[in-house]
């Protein structure tokens, strides 16, 4: 008994109809003076056609397994060009961070070391600005002494002042009680 598969299934399969194709030669037709040859050759025949059956099925499992690795073998290809060409883009990517990351770094360095120079510079203002306003207040400390000190000279001259007049009062109270 021979079994035979439907060619649509497998999509698009070369026909492989004759057993000359598959290099197999079809058994001559029995003759009827010998009917245990014929029965022999009979059954032989349906094995070489059974043969040439799973033959064709075999060949159809090759053929799909050929089309199946042709577009794995093409899948693969196309990923890895994609996957390469992501990884160029990657690698761009991560490139033009490198230097923007590069130059920000630079760039904080020098405002750093600016606002470094800038912070030293005011130290050094205010240091200054504190050694004026230290010598100022001792200025003024030093004149306020001086104004205490002129302060209480002047009441001392204020009441020998005030003595002088008073003695220069009596004196001429006393000359004018001396000329009358």
């Amino acid at each position: 008994m021979s079994r035979e598969l439907n060619g649509t299934l497998f999509g698009n399969v070369p026909s492989l109809t004759s057993a000359n194709e598959m290099g197999v030669h079809p058994v001559s037709a029995p003759k009827p003076s010998d009917s245990s040859k014929s029965i022999e050759s009979a059954q032989k025949e349906l094995v070489v056609k059974e043969l040439i059956e799973e033959i064709r099925a075999l060949k159809r499992k090759v053929y799909d397994l050929e089309n199946r690795t042709t577009a794995s073998e093409s899948r693969l290809h196309s990923l890895a060009t994609a996957s390469k060409s992501h990884m160029e883009r990657v690698q761009g990517a991560i490139h033009r961070l490198d230097g923007a990351l590069k130059n920000s770094v630079q760039e904080l360095t020098s405002k750093f070391s600016l606002l470094s120079g800038k912070f030293t510079e005011q130290r050094v203002s205010d240091t200054k600005i504190q050694a004026l306003i230290d010598r100022h207040n001792s200025v003024i400390q030093s004149f306020e002494q001086r104004v205490t000190q002129l302060q209480k000279v002047i009441s001392e001259q204020e009441l020998k002042i005030l003595n002088y007049h008073s003695t220069l009062e009596e004196m001429r109270r006393e000359l004018q009680r001396g000329r009358r």
